[in-house]
């Protein structure tokens, strides 16, 4: 008797041999220099290419602006767009299947919600981009002597209507009001990664060599070397839904990072571990939904079965 398994399977077969699988995901990044830090060929991309749909990063890029400024502005970048073109152009023009978004400093946590639900509103415009996945790329606060990183982390006085500090507190406001609009809408949590590397160095004194959180910035705001390495981590497992341990480190990533540090093996695969595990523990990781959802794993490699349910108040 032909069930509706053998059905299911059946159609499988036809929609395979019909349409190819795609070698890679089309992948656009919104944001500032702390996106530009990652999302490059070198970087996030590098990490990448074992996989069966490796990643084509581009990205649009106005250094030092939140999302406000660049919806206001959306000519205006600081380094060129070569990839795709800047945002207008390649939500209009290419079919996409991961865009990230970046808020920043210098607008209310308000202000950026509705930035961000505006790109969405422009890349939802072309069809071909009806199902592409959003991701908020959370990023960390500034780490100076007067407020220290963790600090800021930490605080809780945040409305919507408060200016956005990268903070535990404001993603999960700026999370909870932008998923009224965009509920698949993801989060990559590198800021979050990030402050776990704190709290171990306050439990431990110091973690393979990792003695300050300092350690992984390059200035005051932007990550250095090491530190851009663990938030290209930390994109990857959100993206891919696994951890990155095993993964050879991009080039980009292999010099030394402030204070000397150096990211020997058991530094590498203690930031592996750690961003994956809060990865997991923001997101966590679905079960297949849908036969629709085990069709396109079966034709395109099943990047999208790792799409993520999103936990309470994140």
């Amino acid at each position: 008797m032909f069930s509706i398994r053998s059905a299911f399977f059946c159609a499988v077969f036809i929609v395979c041999s019909t349409v190819s699988r795609a070698d890679l995901t089309l992948t656009y990044s919104v944001g500032n220099s702390l996106t530009y830090d990652i999302q490059y060929a070198a970087g996030l991309d590098g990490l990448s290419v074992g996989e069966a749909s490796a990643l084509s990063s581009g990205y649009h890029i106005r250094c030092a602006r939140p999302l406000s400024y660049i919806v206001q502005n959306p000519t205006d970048v600081c380094v060129d767009s070569p990839r795709f073109g800047t945002y207008q152009t390649a939500f209009s023009s290419t079919a996409l299947q991961v865009v990230t978004l970046q808020p920043f400093y210098g607008a209310s946590i308000r202000s950026e919600v509705e930035a961000a639900k505006q790109l969405v509103q422009e890349l939802r415009a072309n069809p071909a981009n009806a199902s592409t996945r959003i991701l908020i790329y959370a990023t960390w606060a500034a780490n100076t002597a007067a407020e220290p990183f963790l600090s800021t982390w930490n605080r809780q006085d945040f409305t919507l209507d408060s200016n956005f500090v990268p903070s535990a507190k404001a993603y999960d406001l700026f999370m909870n009001e932008f998923r009224l609009d965009v509920p698949d809408a993801e989060i990559i949590p590198a800021g979050h990664v990030f402050a776990q590397f704190a709290n171990d160095l306050q439990a431990h004194g110091q973690v393979h060599g990792l003695t300050s959180v300092s350690q992984i910035y390059r200035d005051d705001i932007h990550g250095g070397n090491i530190g851009r390495y663990f938030a290209a981590a930390t994109a990857y497992s959100t993206i891919y839904g696994k951890s990155s341990e095993g993964l050879g480190v991009p080039s980009a990533f292999q010099l030394t990072g402030n204070n000397g540090l150096q990211l020997t093996p058991e530094l590498t695969l203690y930031g592996q571990q750690t961003s994956w595990n809060v990865v997991q523990s923001i997101t966590g990781v679905p079960e297949p939904t849908s036969l629709a959802m085990a069709a396109f794993a079966a034709c395109s490699g099943g990047l999208m079965m790792y799409r993520r349910r999103r936990s309470a108040g994140v």
